[in-house]
């Protein structure tokens, strides 16, 4: 399997695994609010509304991060057009090229020089901004991971103090 078939199979694989966790996420809550029961242990209660606010901030958190994937993708597919378009355009300059005619110049002849400077500069500046943005992802992701984990692990302490208390009473 070649190398982009092999990226572009692991992204693929990435996405729907994102999408199986946040449609995880909201129907584990959906289903804690419909089933829950109050009143019989008021360390189960606290636990099930936190788990309740913990899965409700993953998904949230997931769903803003999947609304800027695509912002992400977008700015790295330009930032790696513009390096090898300036590759290009310096190849043709080493070729002895002076002069190029670009569509962001309205068709004119432009300086090759002039070209490659504006392609390096459009890059120096697109760089910090995804540099910023895949952070960003980053901790909306291990927002996202760990607000389910403690969620879920909040929800099933919830459910199950009561019948481990039970069995504990009938054990001594």
């Amino acid at each position: 399997m070649s190398l982009n078939k092999s990226l572009e199979y692991a992204r693929n694989l990435q996405e729907k695994y994102e999408f199986y966790l946040v449609a995880l996420t909201f129907t584990i809550l959906g289903l804690s609010i419909q089933t829950a029961k109050f009143g019989n242990n008021i360390y189960a209660d606290i636990a099930e509304i936190l788990g309740w606010f913990f899965l409700l901030s993953s998904g949230v958190f997931a769903l803003m991060r999947l609304e800027m994937l695509p912002v992400a993708y977008k700015n790295s597919a330009r930032i790696t057009f513009l390096k090898e378009e300036t590759k290009d355009l310096q190849d043709q300059q080493v070729k002895g090229a002076s002069y190029v005619v670009l569509s962001d110049h309205n068709m004119k002849k432009v300086s090759i020089q002039t070209a490659i400077i504006d392609r390096q500069t459009a890059i120096s500046t697109a760089e910090p901004t995804l540099k910023a943005l895949e952070k960003c992802l980053i901790i909306k992701y291990y927002l996202h991971k760990w607000g389910f984990i403690i969620g879920s692990s909040l929800l099933v302490i919830a459910r199950s103090l009561d019948p481990i208390s039970k069995i504990l009473t009938q054990l001594y």
